[in-house]
């Protein structure tokens, strides 16, 4: 009995095993079916979202260049706080990096250039008063580089103790120190006050006879500055300074006003001996008489030819060449007596050039001289050289070259005549 109650249970035990099994299967085999829905179902999404990730990225790029344009624009917008931040470096790089210390008398400062100019310069010595041309600064160096001490007034006296070799600066005693002045702006001459002023009516007119022309000979400028205004011709409302002393000689040192006194006073000389009548405007320096005015004596005289003669300056001192001046056709106050004057104007420069050899430049034609728009006899102003030109400045304070020019001068005096 019980050997039959123990096989009933083992036939149950195996039965219920034996459906346990089959729901197992069951199971598993619908995981697996679920299993692989799911995989479809993620393969199917996986594939929609690579579909649909291009896109995505394509959006992400545009947004990226969206970005990187809003960097552009932002960097340019940047560009002009780059530009004061550029300054700002500028402006530092100007300024010390470290504040100078205190003189004291241990620790002098160092000059960046010799305080003492004798260490690198030569001179002559000198003992001698002088007087200033016009405002000119002192400096601490014979030459331009030096710093300012101070200002010379025109006419300010001042001791001059040697002049530079190598420049030609002044070495003077400036308010109990050593200072240095430029050549060209002082001289040993005493000025004058002031010239009385002149007219035409007081200039020294020699016996003259009809038999031989008479030729009227103005030195260009004076060592007196004018500095009033006179109508530039008959009835102008234009007005121009009186006179001046003109330019300066880079090398001879010479103003022009003193070139042109030696020069007149050989033509004088010169015309004399063709035999000529000579009247000379000026044969001093210490004289006051404005360009109208000198006109106004060829005027009184009925010149046969007026000469005016002058020389030239420039900033640049590579220029250089002789030229003559005279009116235009259509002067307002001279224009019916053109032919007569440009004639005298070609004459003169022509035989000027063939006499000195000189770079011979055009007439030059203008309503703006005085000297000439006041004139009723043939006129024309001389332009010998620039005497802001060193080649030609040290050829024309020759004697020889001086001669030439004279000769020059005097061939076109004959040349205008004799036509």
């Amino acid at each position: 009995m019980r050997r039959k109650y123990i096989i009933a249970v083992i036939v149950v035990f195996i039965a219920i095993a034996a459906g346990c099994g089959a729901k197992t299967y069951d199971t598993q085999s619908k995981t697996e079916d679920m299993e692989q829905d799911s995989l479809q179902l993620e393969t199917g999404v996986s594939e929609s979202v690579k579909e649909t990730e291009p896109e995505r990225e394509t959006e992400a790029e545009s947004e990226t260049e969206s970005e990187t344009e809003a960097e552009s624009e932002t960097e340019s917008e940047a560009e002009p706080e780059t530009e004061a931040e550029s300054e700002t470096e500028r402006e530092t790089e100007a300024e010390p990096e470290t504040e100078p210390e205190p003189e004291t008398e241990s620790e002098p400062d160092v000059p960046s250039k010799p305080e003492n100019a004798e260490d690198i310069y030569t001179y002559r010595d000198l003992n001698q008063t002088m007087w200033a041309t016009g405002s000119v600064n002192v400096r601490n160096l014979p030459g331009k580089e030096g710093k300012k001490l101070g200002v010379l007034k025109s006419g300010e006296e001042i001791r001059a103790t040697g002049q530079c070799n190598e420049t030609g600066w002044y070495r003077v005693i400036y308010k109990e120190q050593t200072g240095y002045v430029s050549n060209k702006y002082l001289t040993d001459k005493k000025p004058k006050e002031e010239w009385p002023e002149i007219t035409a009516n007081d200039i020294f007119i020699p016996e003259l006879n009809a038999d031989s022309p008479v030729i009227v000979i103005d030195a260009g400028h004076q060592e007196f500055t004018n500095k009033e205004e006179e109508p530039i011709g008959p009835g102008a409302f234009v007005t121009k300074k009186k006179v001046s002393r003109g330019t300066k000689g880079c090398v001879s040192g010479w103003w022009e006003y003193e070139l042109n006194l030696v020069v007149a006073m050989k033509l004088k000389t010169e015309l004399t001996a063709r035999g000529y009548q000579v009247v000379m405007i000026r044969e001093t320096h210490e004289i006051n008489i404005s360009n109208s005015e000198r006109a106004k004596v060829a005027n009184n005289v009925q010149a046969d030819a007026f000469i005016r003669i002058h020389a030239n300056g420039s900033t640049d001192s590579s220029v250089q060449g002789a030229f003559t001046i005279c009116q235009t056709p259509d002067n307002p106050y001279i224009g019916d007596k053109y032919e007569s004057y440009r004639k005298l104007a070609d004459c003169i420069i022509d035989e000027f050039a063939l006499s000195t050899g000189c770079i011979k430049k055009e007439v030059m034609e203008t309503d703006t001289m005085s000297g000439i728009n006041w004139a009723q006899v043939p006129t024309t102003i001389l332009e010998m050289g620039f005497m802001t030109n060193p080649e030609e400045d040290a050829l024309m304070a020759t004697e020889e070259y001086q001669d030439k020019m004279v000769e020059g001068i005097a061939n076109g005096v004959d040349r205008f005549l004799d036509n």
